[in-house]
């Protein structure tokens, strides 16, 4: 059976690097080129929190098990939690 798209936004300007889905399954985390990670509801994706301070692209993005808290890490070797 193919999947079906249900949802389909525009999160970034450039490349999308990483997504993640909170512990609690209710947020969606992506990063990318663009220097941002940006914060979703998992079910509507409306933007709750878009997060700016990366020096370098985000590479990656993960959640805390607290579903509260994120950490990701750049191109220039930067890890921030959030």
């Amino acid at each position: 059976e193919t999947p079906i798209v249900t949802h389909r936004v525009d999160a970034h300007s450039g490349w999308i690097r990483g997504v993640a889905v909170s512990p609690d399954g209710t947020k969606l985390a992506s990063c990318g080129n663009d220097l941002r990670i940006v914060v979703r509801d998992a079910i509507t994706m409306e933007v709750l929190q878009t997060l700016t301070g990366h020096p370098g692209h985000v590479l990656s993005v993960v959640w805390m098990k607290d579903s509260q808290r994120l950490l990701s890490g750049d191109l220039m070797g930067d890890i921030r939690l959030w």
